[in-house]
């Protein structure tokens, strides 16, 4: 059976002819009385029970009430008191504040009930925000999730990377990566050294979405492509690298690499005639 803190009942007793010897048997300390006992009690008096135990967010101070909403934080961590600032003592005697140790609290019953109702709200909330805390660094381990990754499970202090929060902004459903999880392209290609506009451009020559790509698929677009710098020579016009050539006739370039493999050299005009043929774009 829960407890309600009514410091306004015996009041409300004496000024509706209640038996107060009564209520001496059911009262407990701090001004507390069982739910129950409390229901039975606004029954035999014929009343609702918030006309013995009214709300505290009702009975509060409305300036207290609104310096609250603002100021929790002077309450929990100003060890010199509550409100110490430069309104002085008649500001705070104004609010219903007064010292005690180190901390403020209010000098009114239906304030300090409010305080108590908001610190258990607190409690409350900073224990679902903790656990959400510890779940989003157990997430960092295979995933991008705060703005210092570099990549999963990599953090490098001061660093900027993605903007809050890459997967928000539908860049990219989560993948997995040889057992690595990414949420967006950009912490893809940091973890491979690679530049996001790149990784863009093949994963869009793969004429697939980036969630539909299998493990040797993303393995093949996240390579660095050996011999790509290498140039060759195709009817008389010398290429600097693969690239180059695929710009020239328009060619898909991540099924020019996995065709080239290691003839990127190739002086064969038949063998680059033949690549030309078959790995047309489709725009």
């Amino acid at each position: 059976m829960g407890l309600v803190r009514v410091p306004y009942l015996l009041a409300e007793l004496k000024e509706r002819g209640g038996d107060e010897s009564a209520l001496a048997k059911i009262m407990q300390p701090g001004c507390r009385i069982g739910e129950e006992d409390l229901r039975a009690l606004a029954s035999k008096l014929g009343i609702e029970i918030s006309s013995l135990a009214p709300a505290p967010e009702n009975a509060a101070n409305t300036r207290f009430k609104a310096k609250l909403r603002g100021g929790l934080a002077s309450f929990l961590f100003e060890y010199d008191g509550c409100f110490r600032h430069a309104e002085g003592s008649s500001h705070a005697e104004m609010l219903g504040i007064e010292q005690e140790d180190d901390i403020g609290l209010p000098s009114r019953a239906a304030d300090a009930m409010l305080l108590e109702k908001t610190l258990y709200q607190v409690i409350a909330r900073a224990k679902y925000m903790l656990s959400k805390i510890d779940s989003k660094f157990v997430r960092s381990e295979q995933a991008i999730e705060f703005r210092e990754q570099l990549a999963p499970g990599i953090f490098k202090p001061g660093y900027r990377g993605f903007r809050f929060k890459e997967a928000a902004s539908g860049d990219l459903p989560t993948v997995m990566i040889d057992g690595r999880k990414f949420n967006c392209i950009a912490s893809i290609a940091r973890a491979h050294g690679l530049d996001p506009v790149t990784v863009r451009r093949r994963i869009a020559d793969t004429g697939k979405t980036a969630e539909k790509l299998t493990n040797d698929e993303w393995k093949l677009i996240l390579s660095k492509k050996k011999g790509k710098g290498k140039p060759f020579t195709y009817q008389d016009r010398t290429y600097s690298n693969i690239a180059q050539f695929c710009r020239e006739y328009q060619l898909n370039s991540n099924l020019v690499y996995q065709k080239v493999k290691d003839r990127a050299d190739s002086t064969d005009e038949e063998f680059w005639g033949q690549i030309i043929e078959t790995c047309k774009r489709n725009d």
